[in-house]
Protein backbone atom coordinates (compact mmCIF):
# COMPACT_ATOMS: atom_id res chain seq x y z
CA UNK A 1 0.00 0.00 0.00
CA UNK A 2 1.50 3.62 -0.70
CA UNK A 3 0.89 5.90 1.64
CA UNK A 4 -2.11 7.90 -0.31
CA UNK A 5 -4.64 5.19 0.52
CA UNK A 6 -3.26 4.68 4.16
CA UNK A 7 -4.52 8.70 4.80
CA UNK A 8 -8.26 8.47 3.48
CA UNK A 9 -8.47 5.39 6.28
CA UNK A 10 -7.02 7.29 8.87
CA UNK A 11 -9.31 10.66 8.47
CA UNK A 12 -12.43 7.94 8.75
CA UNK A 13 -10.83 6.95 11.80
CA UNK A 14 -10.72 10.04 13.08
CA UNK A 15 -14.19 11.24 12.17
CA UNK A 16 -15.62 8.07 13.42
CA UNK A 17 -14.35 9.16 16.92
CA UNK A 18 -15.41 12.18 16.93
CA UNK A 19 -18.83 11.20 15.87
CA UNK A 20 -18.92 8.58 18.48
CA UNK A 21 -17.83 11.09 21.46
CA UNK A 22 -19.87 13.83 20.99
CA UNK A 23 -22.96 12.36 21.31
CA UNK A 24 -21.29 11.44 24.78
CA UNK A 25 -19.76 15.12 25.29
CA UNK A 26 -23.73 16.62 25.16
CA UNK A 27 -25.00 13.98 27.37
CA UNK A 28 -22.21 14.79 29.86
CA UNK A 29 -23.06 18.57 29.52
CA UNK A 30 -26.72 18.29 29.79
CA UNK A 31 -26.42 16.35 32.82
CA UNK A 32 -24.44 18.47 34.76
CA UNK A 33 -26.67 22.05 33.63
CA UNK A 34 -29.90 19.82 34.93
CA UNK A 35 -28.22 19.07 38.03
CA UNK A 36 -27.43 22.65 38.65
CA UNK A 37 -30.55 23.67 37.53
CA UNK A 38 -32.21 21.56 40.05
CA UNK A 39 -30.16 23.39 42.60
CA UNK A 40 -31.20 26.77 41.81
CA UNK A 41 -34.78 25.38 41.96
CA UNK A 42 -34.00 23.73 45.40
CA UNK A 43 -32.67 27.28 46.50
CA UNK A 44 -35.48 29.41 45.04
CA UNK A 45 -38.27 26.91 46.13
CA UNK A 46 -40.33 28.56 49.33
CA UNK A 47 -39.80 26.28 51.91
CA UNK A 48 -42.63 26.75 54.98
CA UNK A 49 -44.28 25.00 58.36
CA UNK A 50 -48.15 24.55 58.07
CA UNK A 51 -50.44 25.33 60.68
CA UNK A 52 -50.32 21.04 61.54
CA UNK A 53 -46.22 21.54 62.31
CA UNK A 54 -45.49 19.72 59.17
CA UNK A 55 -42.40 21.34 57.28
CA UNK A 56 -43.11 21.69 53.40
CA UNK A 57 -39.73 21.51 51.10
CA UNK A 58 -38.15 20.34 47.81
CA UNK A 59 -35.64 18.22 49.58
CA UNK A 60 -35.86 15.47 47.14
CA UNK A 61 -33.85 18.11 44.33
CA UNK A 62 -30.47 18.31 46.58
CA UNK A 63 -29.44 15.01 45.88
CA UNK A 64 -30.87 14.54 42.38
CA UNK A 65 -29.00 17.34 41.49
CA UNK A 66 -25.89 16.52 42.98
CA UNK A 67 -26.28 12.83 41.13
CA UNK A 68 -26.86 14.41 37.98
CA UNK A 69 -24.12 16.66 38.16
CA UNK A 70 -21.72 13.79 39.43
CA UNK A 71 -22.78 11.43 36.24
CA UNK A 72 -21.99 14.07 34.17
CA UNK A 73 -18.64 15.00 35.16
CA UNK A 74 -17.81 11.30 35.15
CA UNK A 75 -18.99 10.94 31.57
CA UNK A 76 -17.04 14.15 30.47
CA UNK A 77 -13.87 12.63 32.23
CA UNK A 78 -14.64 9.41 30.25
CA UNK A 79 -15.06 11.42 27.34
CA UNK A 80 -12.03 13.34 27.32
CA UNK A 81 -10.11 10.20 27.88
CA UNK A 82 -11.45 8.45 25.18
CA UNK A 83 -10.90 10.97 23.14
CA UNK A 84 -7.13 11.00 23.72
Amino acid sequence: MNPTTKQPIQTNKKARNATRTTPIFIIGVGLVCIGMLLLVIKGMSVEYIDAHGILHENFFLIPIGFACIFFGLLTLIYNFMTRR
